[in-house]
């Protein structure tokens, strides 16, 4: 029942960034900076590293909105939430594409990415930080 709630939430709040039509083909972009500071693809520049853990982790992990975190996920991404242009970033072990889905409603600044790198794919959900 909560993932039902949470599922109909997000969806509620979300929609492709405006501009796309319907129908249309997904246009792509290509970015050469590091404005996606939420990124775990991006390179830091800072030297900081990322510290992993050595564990399985559940195939549910890797599923959100009943989309699978796959080859297709921004096929079927654009089925359940709508056309989105796609940002690609970055070269060899950081170049990352990028579908970006952010609420409608006044006030809210919340954005639901989708994201492949070169080994795996990823999606984000925050709510503020920088433009």
């Amino acid at each position: 029942m909560g993932m039902l709630i949470s599922t109909i939430l997000l969806l509620s709040i979300l929609s492709p960034r405006p501009g796309i039509p319907a129908g249309q083909p997904a246009t792509r972009v290509r970015l050469e900076d590091n404005s996606d500071w939420w990124s775990g693809e991006r390179s830091l520049d800072s030297g900081e590293s990322i510290g992993t853990q050595q564990r399985e982790l559940s195939p549910s992990n890797f599923r959100v909105l009943g989309i699978e975190l796959e080859g297709g996920m921004f096929s079927h991404a654009a089925t359940k939430l709508g056309k989105a242009t796609l940002v690609e970033r970055g070269d060899a072990a950081t170049g990352r594409e990028q579908a970006c889905y952010a609420s409608t409603r006044e006030g809210e600044n919340v954005h639901f990415i989708f994201e492949r790198g070169e080994v795996d794919s990823s999606f984000y959900l925050f709510i503020g930080g920088p433009a």
